[in-house]
């Protein structure tokens, strides 16, 4: 999977894959497991991403990486559970109903 980047507000924030390794050594608790982490601040924001991750869980680890993303460069304060929330409803709206793509995108030109 190849690194980009995403524009969040005035931020330019690196999206990075990495291996599972990587996010095995993060972790504290072997009950928890992560697929996609938002680290950094607002001088270097970077999501990372399990680099094996493919189809619809690549898309909502995507979209919940980058509202953890909105949640911190913003300061909105949104706990976990809401991000968790509006990362499940919009993959499923944005993978359910692709013609809303389409909409979004002829409306951004």
């Amino acid at each position: 999977m190849k690194d980009y980047s995403v524009k969040i507000g005035i931020f330019d924030v690196a999206i990075v894959h990495k291996s599972l390794e990587f996010f095995e050594d993060l972790l504290k608790d072997d009950s928890e497991f992560l697929l996609g982490l938002y680290r950094g601040n607002r001088v270097n924001p970077v999501i990372q991403l399990w680099n094996k991750l493919t189809g619809r869980r690549y898309v909502e680890t995507s979209i919940h990486e980058i509202i953890e993303a909105i949640n911190a460069l913003n300061d909105l304060g949104m706990n976990h559970t809401q991000i968790s929330t509006l990362s499940n409803c919009l993959t499923q709206v944005l993978t359910d109903n692709p013609k809303v793509l389409s909409m979004i995108k002829k409306g951004s030109k």
